[in-house]
């Protein structure tokens, strides 16, 4: 049998992970080894929508200071912010009234470009009618985060 006819083993196959979900996990400053995406998805699925569309921009807040609150020990594990309601603390408008925070935007477009899809809270798509992103950021000089 040929390497690529042999069936994958149990337990590794690969999750799809929503876009969101993604978005928010590459923006997190983990600690290698701290954090479980499993676990992480499973709190992030408890969010309420507003809550969850504006995760990244609260994450990029919570980075700015991450050492200051946690120190060398580093950023605590994704899902245990989360369980807590940490990431609150870092959202301007917890009720998620705004559809996505300014901040936001540059990861949604950075992902979208590297072919990781568009998350649905966020409007139509930047090569669709309608977008609703920001036309700086559509731009061929656009500075954009980079994504690990």
């Amino acid at each position: 049998m040929k390497a690529a006819e042999k069936p994958l083993e149990a337990g590794k196959a690969k999750t799809a992970y929503p876009t969101e979900f993604e978005a928010a996990w590459k923006a997190y400053p983990h600690v290698r080894g701290r954090s479980s995406k499993p676990n992480a998805l499973a709190c992030w699925r408890k969010l309420p929508p507003g809550e969850r569309a504006n995760l990244v921009g609260a994450i990029g807040q919570m980075k700015l200071k991450v050492r200051d609150i946690y120190r060398d020990a580093g950023a605590p594990d994704m899902a245990r912010w989360l369980k807590d309601a940490k990431h609150l603390d870092w959202m301007d408008d917890a009720d998620g009234a705004d559809p996505v925070k300014p901040e936001v935007w540059p990861f949604y477009v950075a992902m979208w470009q590297r072919g990781e899809g568009w998350p649905p809270s966020a409007g139509p798509a930047p090569d669709q009618p309608g977008t609703l992103v920001p036309p700086h950021l559509l731009k061929a000089d656009a500075v954009l985060p980079e994504l690990h």
